[in-house]
């Protein structure tokens, strides 16, 4: 499943969700570190880039 970072505007606030718990349409968001409230939409947002850890042989 793909991880969705919201970002809060105000702020810069972010927390990174499973997009399957995103409702599909917009929903009024608040943010918990300033308590300002925003528009979220769940496809305007790119979602979270994920890393594959490598191991090395040394």
């Amino acid at each position: 499943m793909a991880m969705i970072r919201v970002l809060c505007p105000h702020c810069s606030f972010s927390r990174e969700v499973l997009d399957s718990q995103l409702p599909d349409q917009p929903v009024k968001a608040h943010c918990p570190k300033c308590k300002k409230s925003f528009d979220f939409f769940k496809g305007a947002v790119p979602p979270a880039p994920s890393f594959e850890i490598e191991s090395t042989s040394a």
